[in-house]
């Protein structure tokens, strides 16, 4: 609980001190990593499990970024397998990553049909129906200037996959549309 009020705290200082940008840009595999082990510690579900594995669809480089968590206590859950492929896993993970957009709606339909947090590498997967993606958006005056790896949550797709985030993740999001079910957060 200590590490999540930490994270809290982090994103919301973050979320004050960050400027207006426009236009995405993929996150790179070592952001994926840290900005998935932050939803894994924001993830009420997730932290009440003793062990969590985590399977990456469609992008090696992510997993491998993601290999140095194996073993690491996130938040109160141990992160016992960190696997990769280019198909839906054979087992149940807690946690799938899509790191290619064109398994999306693959990802989706095996998220929600068996409850695991799903999170996408582009920025573009939320809106798809993914629960998370990462993004990082650049300044259109300097294309080389990113800002920080911004967590966006499509909230609908979060009840679908049964995911509940801790209530504290509220003070540091905003809805990125009013018509929108999407909670913007900055890592």
């Amino acid at each position: 609980m200590k590490l999540v009020k930490t994270l809290v705290t982090v994103l919301l200082a973050v979320v004050f001190s960050v400027s207006l940008f426009a236009g995405y840009r993929a996150a790179t595999p070592e952001q994926v990593a840290r900005a998935s082990m932050s939803a894994c510690a924001l993830a009420r579900n997730i932290q009440e499990l003793e062990s969590a594995d985590i399977y990456v669809m469609g992008n090696p480089e992510i997993a491998i970024a993601l290999k140095k968590y194996e073993g690491q206590k996130v938040g109160s859950v141990v992160v016992r397998s960190i696997k990769s492929g280019e198909s839906l896993p054979k087992f149940k993970p807690n946690v799938l990553i899509c790191g290619n957009n064109s398994y999306v709606e693959e990802v989706k339909k095996y998220c929600r049909r068996n409850n695991i947090l799903s999170i996408g590498a582009s920025s573009n997967s939320c809106k798809k129906g993914l629960s998370m993606s990462l993004v990082q958006e650049s300044n259109q005056s300097d294309q080389n200037s990113l800002s920080p790896v911004k967590l966006l949550i499509n909230q609908e797709a979060s009840l679908y996959e049964s995911i509940q985030w801790y209530k504290a993740i509220s003070a540091v999001s905003f809805k990125v549309n009013s018509n929108d079910d999407y909670a913007y957060l900055s890592y």
